[in-house]
C-alpha cells in the first residue's frame, strides 16, 4: 500500500444555537456514560440541548479521560439555509474539563486561554481579534471575538471564544454566527449558565494528587542509566472512524468514492468528497476534499508509511486537474507528531483573475498516518493552508483520543 491515497471531506452538519432566552433544541439520545471526577459529571455542567436551540444538531459528542482530567466535548451546528437560520448562532461548542486537582485545572486553563486568539474550533476564516468584555465569571476568565472583515458593509459574521475556571472545573465556549444572532452578550450569557452549574465541590479539590512528582518519570533507573523512553499507546480502531466525515466536508459536499483494505502493515480507508453547486461553491470551503487514513500495526510501520507519503507530496497524486507552480504549505509540521505539506497552483500563481490551488498535508500521530488533499479557489473562504491544517487536525485529534490500545 505504498501509494495509497484517500479522500475525505468535511461537510458541515450545520446546526442551531440558541439566543439568550429559552430556545429548545432537538434532543439526540446519549448512550455514552458521563465522564466523572470528584463525584460530579462534566456533562452535567456543559451546555444543554435546550440551551443550544431549536433544530440544532449535534455534530460532536465525546467523553474522555487523561492523566489530568475527565472531559466532555459537545458541538451543535445550525443549518444556515434553513428556516431556523435567524434564531441563533450557526455553531456552538463547549468543552468541560473536571480536573483531578487544582494544579491540573490551572494548567488546563492557562493552555486554553493562550489559544483563544487562534479560535481552534472555527471552520470559517477570521482575522485578528478584539476584546470580549467578560468579568466575574469563576476564578479566572478570558475571552476574545473576531471577524473576517470587521469593516464590511454587510452583516458581520462573528467568532467568540471564552475560557473560564472555577475551582477544579475548566470550560471553553465557542460561538459563530451573524452579529444579529450571535452578539457578545450571548457568549457571556452562555458562560454564565455553564459556570452556574459548577458545584461547590469543585472548590474543594486537592491542590495536587499524588505529590509534586506524581506526573514525572524518574530520570534514571537507579544504576546510573538513562530512564527507558516513554511508552506509546497504539490506536486500535478502524481507519474510517478517524477519517473526515461527510458532515464535516462542507455545504453541498457529496461522497464521490471511498474504499478500504488491509496489507501486511495495517488497514486503510480512502474517501473523496466533491462539492456541487454553482460558482458560489468555491466560497464554501474546498471543492474537493480527499482523506486517506492508515492505521499501522506498529509505530515503525507508520513512520515508513509517513515517509512514503511525504515523498509523494511533489507529485500530488490525488489531483485530477493540472498541477502548476508549487509553494509552501505553512505550519504543516504543527499537525500531529510529524507533518509535511505542499501547495500548488493549477497553473501559474501569478496569473490574473481567480487562482485555483491544490493542498496536500501528510501527518502522523502514533501509529496513524493521514493524507489530506484539497482543491479549490485560493481564498480565505475557499481553499487555504488553514483549511488543510483544519482537516488534518480533525484526524489527529481523533487519533489522539483513540490512543487507548496496548503500550509499546
Amino acid at each position: 500500500m505504498g501509494r495509497w491515497t484517500g479522500t475525505l471531506r468535511r461537510t458541515g452538519a450545520w446546526t442551531a444555537l440558541a439566543t439568550a432566552v429559552a430556545l429548545v433544541i432537538q434532543v439526540f439520545p446519549v448512550s455514552v456514560p458521563p465522564a466523572r471526577a470528584a463525584d460530579f459529571a462534566a456533562r452535567e455542567i456543559a451546555v444543554t440541548d435546550d440551551e443550544a436551540g431549536r433544530q440544532a444538531a449535534r455534530a460532536i459528542d465525546k467523553d474522555g479521560e487523561d492523566a489530568r482530567s475527565v472531559w466532555v466535548q459537545l458541538r451543535w451546528e445550525r443549518d444556515q439555509e434553513g428556516p431556523d437560520a435567524t434564531t441563533g448562532p450557526a455553531t456552538v461548542e463547549d468543552v468541560v474539563w473536571v480536573a483531578k486537582d487544582m494544579a491540573s485545572a490551572r494548567a488546563i486553563y492557562d493552555e486554553q486561554a493562550q489559544i483563544n486568539k487562534q479560535f481552534p474550533e472555527a471552520f470559517y476564516a477570521h482575522k485578528g481579534s478584539f476584546p470580549l468584555p467578560i468579568t466575574k465569571i469563576g476564578d479566572e476568565v478570558s475571552g476574545l471575538s473576531a471577524c473576517l472583515d470587521c469593516t464590511a458593509k454587510e452583516e458581520l459574521r462573528l467568532h467568540h471564544r471564552v475560557t473560564f475556571r472555577r475551582g477544579a472545573v475548566v470550560s471553553t465556549l465557542y460561538l459563530y454566527g451573524a452579529e444579529s444572532t450571535t452578539p457578545q452578550s450571548l457568549a457571556i450569557w452562555y458562560a454564565t449558565q455553564i459556570v452556574g452549574r459548577v458545584p461547590d465541590a469543585a472548590m474543594k479539590a486537592p491542590e495536587r494528587v499524588g505529590g509534586e512528582q506524581a506526573e514525572s518519570a524518574a530520570p534514571a533507573d537507579g544504576i546510573g542509566q538513562p530512564a527507558a523512553p516513554p511508552k506509546v499507546a497504539l490506536v486500535m480502531v478502524e481507519p474510517k472512524e478517524l477519517a473526515v466525515k461527510i458532515g464535516e466536508a462542507g455545504k453541498n459536499a457529496k461522497l464521490k468514492r471511498d474504499k478500504d483494505g488491509t496489507d501486511p502493515r495495517g488497514s486503510w480507508y480512502d474517501v473523496r468528497y466533491e462539492r456541487d453547486g454553482s460558482g458560489g461553491r468555491f466560497y464554501q470551503g474546498p471543492v474537493s476534499v480527499q482523506n486517506a487514513v492508515f492505521v499501522a500495526r506498529d509505530v515503525e510501520s507508520a513512520r515508513a508509511i509517513y515517509l512514503e507519503q511525504v515523498a509523494l507530496n511533489d507529485e500530488l497524486p490525488e489531483a485530477e486537474r493540472r498541477v502548476g507552480q508549487k509553494f509552501e504549505l505553512k505550519d504543516a509540521n504543527e499537525i500531529g507528531e510529524e507533518g509535511a505539506g505542499i501547495s500548488a497552483c493549477e497553473r501559474s500563481c501569478n496569473a490574473g483573475g481567480e487562482i485555483h490551488v491544490h493542498k496536500r498535508l501528510v501527518s502522523r500521530m502514533a501509529n496513524v498516518v493521514s493524507v489530506i488533499y484539497l482543491w479549490g479557489l485560493s481564498h480565505e473562504d475557499g481553499t487555504s493552508d488553514w483549511h488543510a491544517r483544519y482537516f488534518g487536525d480533525l484526524v489527529v485529534s481523533r487519533s489522539r483520543a483513540a490512543a487507548s490500545g496496548p503500550e509499546i
